[in-house]
């Protein structure tokens, strides 16, 4: 069996060079991006380069479509370096384990932070776990990339958090 991995964001500086490791490592790949004219082809036959916007509704759906129609299978693998994803878990983490919670008033900052953006980015959130030095979110993408979404709660998070301790 083929093993085929669709590459998300194949036109960005951590993309390209992503999918041509895993075809240098017996892979067929599958290049998802926005821009198809920014992407350099691996290799002649090396697999598909595919035009679609992954954070699109349904933009996941369709690359996954293509590939089945032009490679014949679905994709074995993800390599996600386009910064959207459909749906995922997120993990954070304090750096060498320090505490990124300390009492409630931390805890409700923080997920009053996580409601404003949440509604401002229309990211779906399914879950989330405050623990004192980590917390898990799972959240699906909405109109903005999740990592514009972390970075705008984690950024805005941080600052309070470091002036209050």
């Amino acid at each position: 069996m083929e093993k085929i991995v669709m590459v998300t964001g194949a036109s960005g500086g951590l993309g390209q060079p992503a999918g041509r490791i895993m075809f240098e490592n017996g892979w067929q790949v599958a290049q998802v991006t926005r821009d198809a004219g920014r992407v350099d082809s691996i290799q002649e036959g090396s697999g598909e380069i595919i035009e679609v916007d992954v954070s699109m509704p349904g933009g996941s759906k369709n690359a996954i479509d293509f590939i089945q129609q032009h490679l014949g299978a679905m994709p074995s693998a993800l390599l996600n370096c386009a910064g959207s994803v459909l749906i995922g878990p997120i993990i954070v983490k304090g750096i060498e384990r320090r505490r990124i919670f300390y009492d409630d008033n931390d805890r409700g900052d923080f997920l009053k932070r996580l409601g404003d953006i949440v509604v401002d980015t229309k990211t779906a959130c399914f879950a989330w776990a405050l623990m004192p030095n980590h917390l898990h979110l799972l959240l699906r993408t909405g109109i903005v990339p999740i990592a514009t979404v972390m970075r705008r709660l984690l950024t805005g998070y941080a600052v309070t958090f470091n002036r209050c301790h």
